[in-house]
């Protein structure tokens, strides 16, 4: 089973919430991430909310790196909000090397809390 994404605009509270599922390849992640990107800028929205519980990276840390690369310049227009399976150590890394980079991203076990940081004033 590869990457299933839901992903809808949540009007009321301006931003794109996104719940990726099953086995993932780095292609698969750059893909649901620019897909996010193109249902964010239907919406002239900042902010995502992806619930990445049900997803299980398929690759290495090197293969990691690359993927948060190819991402730096998306991840540099949305403030991204992660629930998270925090016990993953994959998680903390994908969330240091966007911090160090300066993107507002943040991993979290609960949805309210993601939800509360997401949308608060920046």
């Amino acid at each position: 089973m590869g990457l299933e994404i839901d992903a809808k605009y949540n009007a009321a509270q301006e931003y794109v919430h996104a719940v990726f599922k099953g086995l993932a390849r780095p292609e698969d992640i750059v893909s649901a991430y620019h897909s996010l990107q193109e249902l964010a800028d239907q919406h002239h929205c900042n902010k995502l909310l992806v619930d990445g519980t049900g997803l299980e990276l398929d690759y290495d840390s090197a293969a990691l790196m690359a993927v948060m690369h190819s991402l730096k310049r998306l991840f540099s227009k949305f403030r991204i909000a992660r629930v998270v399976k925090l016990s993953q150590y994959k998680q903390d890394l994908i969330e240091g090397i966007a911090t160090s980079a300066g993107h507002h991203l943040k991993n979290f076990a609960h949805e309210k809390e993601a939800i509360d940081w997401l949308l608060e004033r920046e």
